[in-house]
C-alpha cells in the first residue's frame, strides 16, 4: 500500500472561530528577492516578484532556511500562471490581516514537525502526509462556497524532486477551494452492504483528490528532471487503483484515514482518461460549473463530471484500457495511457482476475453436450470492472457464453479481447442479457485465449450487478 502523501484538510467551524479570534502571531518583515530574508521572532519569508502581491513563502530561520524560502519561491512561480490560465481562476486573497501574514498575499508555510501555526489554526504535515492546503477566511470571496487558502509543507521535501510534485497537487487544490471547497468534504453514505461504514459521517469525495493528483502529473508531464517522480507515482498510484477497484467504486466516498482512504487519489485514472478522450479542458470546465453548485449539491456534481465523458457510453472504454497491456498483434486496447505519458507504465501493471493468473486455471475443457457448463458467480458494483481469463480447448468447435444470468443487463458491459490462433488480437462489445457463441471450428474464429471484461456502468452508487454466467467448449462444429 502506497503510503498517503496528499491530505488536503478543511477546517472546521470551530477552527474558523481560532482563525478570528486566536492570538495576533508576529509581523514578520517581507525579505528581498536576492537578499537574505529578515527574521523577526524566528520567522522569515519572501514574495514573489514575477507575480506581486499573490504569494509569499514562508519559514522558521533554522538551517538553511534562505536556500528553501528560494527554492520553493521558484517553484510556485514557475507553475503559477500555467495552473492559473488553466483553471480560469485565481486563488482568492486572504484576509490580509497579521495573523495571516500582514498582507492578502496567498501564503506557504515550510515547517519542520512540531512547527505549527496556531494563529491560523494550521499545524505541521503530521504522520506521511507531505503537504496540505486549507482554507481561509477572505472578505473577497465571490460566494459563501469559495475560499481562501494557505499550504503547508514538510520541509523534509526541500531538495527533492518530489517537492514539485507536492506543489502543483496542493496548488491545485488552492484552485478548487476558489471555486468550490464545500464539494471537497460532506456528509454521505456507502451501500448498506459495506460492513465498515458508519452512516452519515464526514467524508471526502473522490473528484477532489483525483483532480489534484491529475494535476501533478499533467503539469509536470513536460519537465524532464520530473520523469522519474512521475514514472513512480504513476506505478504507485495506478497499482493502487488496479488492486482495489475491483470491490470499491470509483465515486465512493471515503472517510479520512479509514482502510483504503488512498483510493480516491487514484482514482486520478478517471481524469487521465478522459484527457486522453477528449482534451484536458474538461477537467478546468467541471471546476468551473462545480462553482455554480452549493455544499450539498454532490449529485449534481457528480452529474456535471458525467456529462463530459458520459459512464454509460465510456466507461467499458476505461475497462478496457486499464488492462493495460500490449497485445500484438492487433493492438485492440488503442491507445493506452502510455501514448499520453512515456513514463506511463505499460504492460507491468494489469488488473487482478479473477479467473486466469495461471494458464491451468484458464482452461476451458471440452465437455460433452448435456454437461453442466461451468459457472463463475459474481458481484459488480458501481463503477468497478472484473477481468477473467479464459484458454479454449483448441479441439472445440464453439465456446458457448450465457450472461443472462447477471442482472440488470441494463447497467452492465461486456467486451472481449481475444486472440485468433493464426490471427490478430481484437475485441468485441457483446450483448449483456443474453447469450455469445464463438466459433472455434472456424479457423478465421479459433479463439486461442481471450480476456472476458465485465463492468457496471451505472453511476448510481447503490447499483450491483450480480448473477452468474456460463462459459462452456462443445466439441460440436459452427456448421453441423
Amino acid at each position: 500500500m502506497t503510503a498517503v502523501r496528499f491530505r488536503p484538510r478543511l477546517i472546521s467551524i470551530a477552527c474558523v472561530v481560532l482563525l478570528m479570534c486566536g492570538t495576533l502571531p508576529a509581523t514578520v518583515t517581507l525579505g528581498q528577492r536576492g537578499a537574505e530574508p529578515d527574521c523577526d521572532d524566528g520567522w522569515a519569508s519572501l514574495a514573489s516578484e514575477e507575480f506581486p502581491g499573490k504569494f509569499r513563502v514562508w519559514a522558521t530561520c533554522t538551517g538553511e532556511y534562505e536556500d528553501d524560502l528560494e527554492e520553493a519561491l521558484e517553484i510556485i512561480e514557475s507553475f503559477w500562471g500555467p495552473m492559473t490560465e488553466f483553471m480560469g481562476i485565481e486563488p482568492i486573497p486572504d484576509d490580509g490581516s497579521e495573523r495571516a501574514g500582514g498582507d492578502s498575499a496567498l501564503d506557504f508555510y515550510v515547517v519542520n514537525p512540531g512547527e505549527d501555526i496556531p494563529s491560523r489554526g494550521l499545524s505541521a504535515p503530521d504522520g506521511t502526509t507531505a503537504a496540505y492546503a486549507a482554507p481561509q477566511p477572505s472578505d473577497e470571496a465571490e460566494s459563501s462556497v469559495s475560499s481562501s487558502s494557505a499550504v503547508v509543507l514538510r520541509r523534509a521535501y526541500m531538495g527533492d524532486p518530489f517537492l514539485y510534485f507536492v506543489l502543483v497537487h496542493e496548488f491545485f487544490h488552492v484552485l478548487q477551494q476558489a471555486r468550490n471547497w464545500e464539494l471537497a468534504f460532506n456528509w454521505a453514505t456507502r451501500p448498506d452492504d459495506d460492513p465498515d461504514w458508519d452512516t452519515l459521517v464526514n467524508a471526502e469525495h473522490w473528484w477532489t483528490e483525483a483532480g489534484a493528483e491529475w494535476a501533478a502529473f499533467q503539469f509536470t508531464r513536460d519537465i524532464a528532471e520530473q520523469d522519474a517522480t512521475r514514472r513512480s507515482e504513476h506505478r504507485n498510484q495506478f497499482q493502487f487503483f488496479l488492486d482495489s477497484s475491483p470491490d470499491i467504486s470509483l465515486h465512493a466516498p471515503q472517510q479520512q484515514d479509514e482502510p483504503g482512504w488512498h483510493f480516491m487519489y487514484s482514482t486520478y485514472i478517471w481524469f487521465y482518461f478522459m484527457e486522453q478522450e477528449i482534451g484536458p479542458e474538461a477537467i478546468a470546465e467541471i471546476w468551473e460549473e462545480f462553482a455554480g453548485l452549493g455544499p450539498n449539491d454532490i449529485d449534481e456534481a457528480m452529474a456535471i463530471i458525467d456529462a463530459k465523458l458520459p459512464f454509460e457510453v465510456h466507461f467499458r472504454d476505461f475497462a478496457v484500457r486499464n488492462l493495460n497491456l500490449e497485445l500484438e498483434p492487433g493492438d485492440p486496447i488503442d491507445p493506452s495511457y502510455h501514448d499520453l505519458d512515456p513514463e506511463f507504465p505499460t504492460l507491468a501493471l494489469s488488473p487482478p482476475l479473477i479467473v486466469g493468473e495461471d494458464d491451468e486455471d484458464a482452461e476451458l475443457p471440452i465437455l460433452a453436450a448435456d454437461d453442466e457448463p461451468r459457472l463463475f458467480a459474481d458481484r459488480i458494483r458501481s463503477l468497478t470492472a472484473h477481468y477473467y481469463r479464459f484458454e479454449p480447448d483448441p479441439r472445440g468447435g464453439q465456446l458457448l457464453l450465457d450472461f443472462s444470468g447477471l442482472a440488470p443487463a441494463s447497467a452492465l458491459d461486456i467486451d472481449v479481447l481475444l486472440k485468433i490462433e493464426d490471427g490478430e488480437w481484437e475485441r468485441r462489445r457483446l450483448t449483456a442479457g443474453g447469450a455469445a457463441t464463438l466459433c472455434l471450428s472456424d479457423p478465421a474464429e479459433e479463439v486461442a485465449e481471450l480476456y472476458l471484461i465485465l463492468s457496471n456502468h451505472d453511476r448510481n452508487l447503490y447499483s450491483v450487478v450480480e448473477g452468474e454466467f456460463t462459459a462452456k467448449v462443445v466439441g460440436e462444429h459452427c456448421d453441423g
